[in-house]
């Protein structure tokens, strides 16, 4: 945070030392500590909550589109207007035309054709 030099700190202490005197400057020091340590965990236990709030909604956000992609994915399914698309397109088509079985050989011969 504060990035003081030695020369600095030497004349802080001497002000320190001056003002509140030798006799309660250790219990200052001590107080400050104290004081700067309460601020962090308070600071810490704060973004701690924030990450943990930031993270629950982006959780609940991802359910709710989940959720959301499974309804319209369960309704296409359901929708016989709609058959699921054949992912090998003509391939499959021309296989059950020639009602040649379709394995290894036939694909191996398939490609040294092309």
């Amino acid at each position: 945070m504060f990035n003081l030099g030695l020369m600095e700190i030497f004349i802080l202490v001497g002000v320190a030392l001056i003002v509140v005197g030798p006799d309660k400057l250790p219990k200052l020091a001590r107080d400050m500590a104290k004081f700067i340590n309460d601020i962090k965990r308070t600071t810490s236990s704060i973004t701690s909550e924030i990450n943990n709030s930031l993270a629950k909604e982006e959780l609940e956000k991802k359910l709710k589109l989940d959720e959301n992609t499974n309804d319209k994915d369960s309704d296409n399914h359901n929708d016989e207007e709609h058959p699921p698309e054949d992912p090998l397109g003509n391939l499959t088509k021309k296989y059950q035309k020639d009602k040649t079985p379709l394995n290894d050989n036939t694909v191996t011969k398939e490609k040294s054709d092309v």
